[in-house]
């Protein structure tokens, strides 16, 4: 098979023609007196990035890369770039970047179920991760603050998520995010796990030196089941 050098990348002769019709239909893009169309730049660079992970090689995945961020830029949100750019940084062993990633694809997503998967799969990422998670839950905390849309999401439609994220927070000692979440669970009120919510928000504000809202916890526990207080 003929192949073409560009700068120190080697690519099969029709893969660099294919690449140079991108680059001529995005360098149209650019000079269009109109607006350009982000989403067909997406889409090109989108190509550009497959066409580079079929021919494989490390220097060829380094474009890849470069062109799939680029298409993420254009387009945040879209599903196919997550998920092969997602694949890439799996690859390479970047979980932070990954669950960033996720979380803008969930912050971004045009459906709300869209959204809770990526949302769900980065919970799982960084639960089975052996980075450090003290890093990686920083990432959750910058996601809730910015979108609290996003947290909102999860504690209505998917509780029990919630929760596993909440135990693993204690666990990891970032007791201020899992006070957070515990906060909005409690106000949801998800059935009968309502009390334990509650319980553990208060004894977790008491912890924290949150007094006021401990003693507005522990009264709703005891609201939720009086039995309790004997």
């Amino acid at each position: 098979m003929q192949q073409i050098d560009t700068d120190t990348t080697i690519l099969p002769l029709d893969v660099a023609a294919e690449l140079e019709r991108l680059e001529a239909r995005a360098t149209e893009l650019e000079a269009s007196p109109t607006d350009v169309d982000q989403r067909e730049r997406g889409a090109l660079l989108l190509q550009k990035a497959q066409l580079y992970l079929a021919v494989g090689e490390v220097e060829n995945e380094r474009e890849a890369l470069a062109a799939l961020w680029a298409a993420w830029e254009c387009v945040p949100g879209d599903t196919d770039t997550l998920l092969i750019l997602e694949r890439v940084l799996a690859r390479r062993g970047t979980t932070e970047e990954r669950l960033r990633l996720l979380l803008e694809g969930a912050q971004g997503a045009p459906q709300e179920a869209v959204a809770l998967g990526w949302l769900e799969r980065a919970i799982s990422l960084a639960q089975t991760s052996g980075d450090a998670r003290e890093d990686l839950y920083g990432t959750f905390r910058s996601a809730f603050e910015a979108d609290s849309a996003l947290l909102s999401l999860l504690v209505q439609q998917a509780p029990r998520t919630a929760r596993k994220l909440v135990a693993a927070l204690l666990d990891a000692g970032e007791d201020s995010l899992a006070y957070l979440i515990l906060g909005r669970l409690g106000v949801e009120r998800h059935e009968s796990e309502s009390f334990d919510d509650a319980l553990n928000l208060a004894r977790l504000a008491e912890r924290l030196g949150e007094d006021e809202q401990a003693f507005e916890a522990y009264r709703m526990a005891l609201t939720l089941r009086p039995a309790a207080a004997e």
